[in-house]
């Protein structure tokens, strides 16, 4: 199924009735393939009861898909009325022009007038509203603005601007392609659209006498990266425990005499669960101490402190740091993380004066978080495979 839509792009262009070229916003039109399956094409893979609705999950070419409760006419409407906002709301091209306002963000001299409108940085930062007036003209006008001309060459001499420079048409067909890639998430089903999607798990809170409160969570959460939301959710946290929808019955045996269990996930095809959840549970065990370490850290200069952690403190905080940088957990996580988790923690013990740098309270969960790595079920196999392709 094809269908015509607007894609956004950050270019050095000269706009109407200007004699110098701008940072500009575009907006370009380009012809996107959606493609459309069957429902035997197209089966249910997972159902999750909240109590009050289902949802399906749907299996094909072994990723997930789950409702967008649109059909596909509205769900382009609503494209073409949003493909330029950097709000959230905008799934399909937001994180695009959330990425144009990261190119940008240190450009905040307005004095020459650089932008496209003048206040386009202003409208990527809190959220590009198409229905504004500013927003609108980016839209309306982007086919009239001066992508070459003589000040082509000059581009490259200027500073703010040297890195909009090369072939306009090389740098369009990168953010066309992009958005490509973000059409081909989605698929459509007697004309109602779905969007790739993590499998659903189970998140638990963890007490001393057991487990507290469980709810549904996402293995999507565990994804973080520059247009990750900055909100606090489970992952923040080392109290929370997370389960394969497939251990309900474990999860289950856990739970306090007030905790309530939340309905099951109906697993109709077990192949659709493939997420290794001891290994993103012991990275994001990984990343939440390094964070952590960081925070007091920052806090201890707020507070006009000079004392340094120790030598082998700020070593071990640098190579967590590095190491949890180097691999995506989504494709496998190195048995060293264990490592250097265990460093950290015993490098912050050593020294009297670093005690702060990481609170008691987390202390117990970090210790949970490496007995379970230890007593996790090993598939070789798998431990095999990785080893080669690395």
């Amino acid at each position: 199924m094809r269908r015509n839509v607007k894609f956004p792009a950050l270019m050095a262009a000269r706009p109407p009735k200007h004699k110098n070229p701008k940072i500009s916003v575009c907006a370009f039109d380009t012809v996107v393939e959606l493609a459309e399956v069957t429902p035997s094409e197209f089966p249910v893979a997972i159902i999750v009861d909240s109590g009050t609705t289902k949802t399906d999950y749907r299996l094909a070419g072994g990723k997930l898909y789950r409702p967008c409760h649109t059909d596909i006419d509205r769900f382009i409407k609503r494209h073409q009325g949003q493909c330029i906002d950097s709000r959230r709301g905008n799934y399909v091209t937001g994180h695009i022009v959330r990425k144009m306002y990261r190119d940008v963000m240190n450009i905040n001299d307005y004095s020459n007038d650089r932008f496209w409108p003048k206040s386009a940085l202003h409208l990527l930062k809190t959220g590009m509203n198409t229905e504004w007036k500013d927003v609108r003209e980016i839209i309306d006008q982007s086919p009239s603005i001066d992508l070459r001309g003589p000040w082509l060459e000059k581009v490259a001499q200027i500073d703010y601007m040297s890195f909009l420079a090369g072939d306009p048409d090389q740098r369009i067909a990168r953010y066309e392609r992009m958005t490509h890639q973000a059409f081909s998430a989605y698929r459509v089903m007697d004309g109602q659209v779905w969007a790739e999607t993590h499998e659903p798990c189970y998140v638990a809170q963890m007490l001393p006498e057991g487990i507290g409160h469980m709810s549904f969570g996402n293995v999507g959460n565990y994804v973080r990266d520059a247009d990750t939301s900055p909100d606090r959710t489970w992952w923040n946290h080392l109290d929370n425990k997370v389960f394969s929808a497939r251990d309900y019955a474990e999860a289950i045996e856990g739970l306090t005499q007030y905790a309530r269990p939340v309905n099951q996930i109906e697993i109709v095809i077990p192949e659709a669960l493939t997420a290794d959840i001891p290994s993103l549970e012991i990275d994001r065990c990984a990343r939440v101490l390094a964070e952590e370490v960081s925070e007091r850290m920052a806090a201890r200069s707020k507070d006009g402190s000079i004392a340094l952690p120790s030598t082998r403190s700020m070593a071990a905080w640098t190579e967590l740091m590095t190491f949890v940088e180097g691999y995506d957990p989504f494709e496998g996580v190195p048995d060293e993380v264990e490592d250097r988790i265990a460093e950290m923690l015993e490098s912050v013990e050593a020294c009297a004066s670093d005690c702060d740098l990481i609170v008691e309270r987390i202390r117990p969960s970090l210790s949970r978080h490496l007995e379970e790595w230890r007593d996790r079920a090993v598939d070789f196999g798998f431990a095999e495979a990785r080893s080669m392709r690395l």
